[in-house]
């Protein structure tokens, strides 16, 4: 799986929902995403590569508070399900994960489908 790299820090407030995601969404495809949490992106990309739906993550979000990364999460989510219903298919069951996530740094990452066709950002 290919991991690429294009995260921001700061505080949750800054986030932009729509610069985050419309960096790669097109509105001509209809495939799935998911955003998700980790504390270490390349093991949590091999964990989501045997799963064999999954051909792209990208990185978005860095932070050291378990909170904020929370937040972001559950923002991105919430936008997905508002906002991108037409075009993709969010594969989140909740918004805000609830994992053992280990220590920190703490990354947002979002996935894509194998046959996701992304915007060059």
């Amino acid at each position: 799986m290919e991991i690429v790299y294009n995260h921001w820090t700061g505080h949750p407030s800054q986030l932009n929902p729509t610069h985050c995601l419309g960096a790669y969404l097109r509105a001509d495809e209809h495939h799935h995403v998911k955003v998700g949490i980790t504390n270490n992106p390349e093991v949590r990309a091999s964990q989501h590569a045997a799963d064999m739906t999954w051909g792209k993550m990208v990185v978005i979000y860095e932070t050291t508070s378990l909170g904020y990364v929370r937040q972001v999460e559950s923002q991105l989510v919430d936008h997905l399900r508002t906002r991108c219903t037409a075009t993709c298919n969010g594969a989140n069951a909740v918004g805000g994960g609830g994992g053992n996530y280990g220590e920190g740094p703490y990354y947002v990452y979002i996935l894509f489908s194998k046959k996701w066709n992304l915007r060059q950002a």
